[in-house]
């Protein structure tokens, strides 16, 4: 067992070891070798113990985090790879299906939690750690009844930005306030936070995306622990993008009305500067430019005078093309996986790129959707389950449908093997399609109706037996003749 400081597991939110440590004690005392707050070259915050919150973009500046967020081709991709995971379908799940506690305990949990008010806007918002790396959502609770069952449910939520939150070294959220909040608040480097304590953390859902450590020397990103977003992976890539839009739009201010002007004057002779410049200002602005000459020996010609200089397309297409299709492909690509989710391009008949980039990013979602769940269920599932008392704490998960059938592809390989001669399952079929069976008394839609031997003598007159394709039922002594006979139209028997 590892040397522990006495003073380590209270600083991770556990208690002092005792003195003798008992069999059933897990190994290393249930904590880390080295603790992670102590995994860094510097130690910040040591007065508030708790780690420091930055992201590349907020460490080069929090004006050039809050462009970035701007910008519409990111927004895009990524409300284009949000809005699939917030629309799929979900259930709760019991841990055991066919145990009826489990499963009625997971149904009512599921009841209450469809009955959130803009339960989409929630998920949405969750789903911002995929930007910041971290998100939460405060919510208000509320007492509800569900088949005779007292549960409680949230009633309201309120969104968190993963910039306001903070994190303690053990791990405790916490949440940038104003000095005019009147709870309990501690100092951090960005100003007065409150870590909310255990009673207030079961009104808090977190998600947390690609939690990562960052460098020994990057101690001021050592909230990567606790999830870093795509934000922090494009931003300097962003940024050159911005800069080079600086430059088309200072290339477009200059030669943008129509060319560049330039005016002579006569060099040394202030009083011609002054009536040039006031021509040139009262004709352009910054596309025009004043230069001296002198004149000639002569005294006839050089100064004043104009010149004009035709601009030249190439260069505004060329830094527009380095934009569009350079910066915002390669950022969309990294957001999405992929581009023809978001951008039409050629694939090519029969070339299988279209389904091979919709594979890549159903793969994402799916990626996106697991995690999602895993963080409802952790602070969603498990603190209504304890709200609902003992008798409900079987483990109950949050569970996205992510790998739902396609109904199309299975029905039309069903009806492929069907005309093959195959035999298929009724009911097998329908729980891959998700039709339930026909109950007795409600009406029924079929385009054939599958007719026994028995059925055959209600036929009215006229009206040919219907049944699946096949050999004759007489040569297989089936039917008898008498059957026959009176199942055949009149003349024909």
């Amino acid at each position: 067992m590892a040397n522990l400081d006495p003073n380590t597991p209270q600083e991770l939110g556990y208690p002092a070891p005792p003195i003798e440590v008992p069999e059933s004690t897990p190994p290393n005392l249930g904590l880390p070798g080295v603790p992670p707050y102590l995994s860094f070259a510097q130690l910040v915050n040591s007065y508030s113990r708790s780690f420091l919150n930055y992201d590349e973009a907020l460490r080069n500046g929090r004006q050039q985090a809050l462009a970035i967020r701007r910008d519409p081709v990111l927004i895009q991709a990524l409300r284009a790879r949000q809005m699939p995971v917030a629309q799929l379908e979900w259930h709760v799940a019991a841990d055991d299906p066919n145990d009826v506690q489990q499963a009625r305990t997971a149904d009512i949990i599921q009841r209450a939690i469809k009955r959130v008010p803009r339960l989409q806007a929630l998920l949405m918002s969750l789903l911002e750690a995929v930007w910041y790396g971290r998100a939460g959502v405060q919510v208000a609770y509320q007492w509800d009844w569900i088949d005779g069952i007292k549960v409680c449910r949230p009633r309201q939520w309120w969104p968190l930005n993963g910039d306001k939150l903070v994190f303690k070294f053990d791990g405790t959220p916490g949440v940038l306030c104003h000095y005019n909040f009147k709870g309990d608040w501690t100092p951090t480097e960005r100003g007065r936070a409150h870590f909310f304590t255990p009673q207030e953390r079961p009104a808090l859902i977190l998600h947390h995306f690609e939690p990562e450590d960052s460098d020994f020397y990057e101690g001021e990103m050592a909230a990567g622990l606790f999830g870093v977003g795509i934000r922090s992976r494009i931003y300097w890539y962003w940024y050159v993008k911005s800069q080079t839009m600086q430059y088309l739009m200072d290339y477009i201010e200059r030669v943008g009305a129509g060319g560049l002007t330039v005016y002579y004057y006569e060099a040394g002779n202030k009083q011609s500067l002054e009536e040039v410049r006031q021509a040139a200002e009262n004709q352009f602005k910054s596309n025009a430019l004043l230069f001296p000459r002198p004149r000639d020996a002569a005294g006839s010609g050089g100064a004043p005078g104009i010149d004009r200089f035709e601009p030249s397309q190439s260069g505004v297409q060329l830094i527009q093309q380095l934009v569009t299709s350079y910066f915002d492909d390669v950022m969309r690509k990294f957001i999405l996986g992929q581009d023809l989710t978001a951008t039409a391009e050629p694939t090519g008949l029969g070339s299988g790129v279209a389904a091979l980039h919709g594979q890549t990013f159903s793969r994402i979602i799916s990626y996106d959707a697991i995690a999602l769940a895993e963080s409802l269920t952790q602070d969603l599932v498990r603190p209504m389950q304890t709200f609902m008392g003992k008798g409900h704490l079987a483990p109950c998960k949050f569970v996205f449908e992510v790998d739902a059938p396609n109904t199309s592809t299975i029905l039309a390989a069903a009806q492929a093997f069907y005309q093959l001669g195959g035999s298929i399952d009724e009911e097998s079929l329908r729980e891959a399609l998700g039709l339930p069976s026909p109950e007795p008394g409600k009406p029924i839609l079929s385009q054939q109706q599958m007719m026994s031997p028995q059925a055959a003598g209600t036929i009215p007159a006229g009206v040919p037996m219907q049944g699946p394709p096949g050999p004759d039922p007489s040569q297989q002594g089936l039917v008898s003749p008498e059957m026959q006979a009176a199942a055949a139209p009149p003349g024909m028997a």
